[in-house]
């Protein structure tokens, strides 16, 4: 009877151990996927069901006034050539407009930790560019710009826009690639 009962202890130990093994993996897993930075998109993953494309972008959306994008805003100025300030690569992870064709959205984010300021340009061929700014909003280990919803009506002409999106602040500065965009 002895052997049943330190097997029967051995095989609950066992299970035990295996138990809070697989509770500590998924622990670790959980807690480095909010620390990895949203995937790059190619195009905008706007939605009926998602029409900010973003759930982190959603999420900034609440914490700004709305008409924070709507009107026009003085451009800051990255510093001169020659700078010492850390070049850095934004990345634009969601472009497009929402279902309703109304609003233009961009959301990019520079994985540094200092805040700084985003500026969208559009350019285009024939009309005036368009440029709108933000502040970065820390999420996790990047700054995200806090968004770019921009109406379409303020859009000069329809058609195909080039768009890019700086990044900078008093310690780096950076554009992302640039990138076309269809304002209907």
């Amino acid at each position: 009877m002895a052997k049943f009962s330190v097997r029967k202890n051995l095989t609950i130990a066992i299970i035990s151990l295996l138990a809070v093994g697989l509770v500590a993996a998924a622990g670790y897993v959980k807690v480095n996927q909010s620390k990895q930075p949203p995937a790059q998109d190619q195009e905008a993953s706007v939605t009926e069901a998602d029409p900010s494309g973003d759930r982190a972008a959603r999420e900034e959306d609440s914490t700004r006034p709305s008409n924070n994008q709507t009107q026009p805003q003085p451009t800051p100025q990255p510093s001169t050539p020659g700078s010492t300030k850390k070049q850095i690569k934004p990345v634009v992870t969601t472009f497009g407009q929402s279902p309703d064709k109304a609003t233009v959205l961009i959301r990019a984010y520079t994985e540094e930790s200092a805040p700084g300021t985003c500026v969208v340009s559009f350019r285009k061929a024939g009309s005036p560019p368009l440029e709108r700014t933000a502040p970065t909003l820390l999420r996790g280990d990047v700054q995200r710009c806090q968004g770019f919803d921009i109406p379409a009506a303020e859009f000069p002409a329809k058609g195909e826009w080039s768009f890019s999106v700086r990044i900078f602040s008093d310690r780096y500065e950076g554009a992302s690639a640039a990138q076309t965009i269809n304002v209907q």
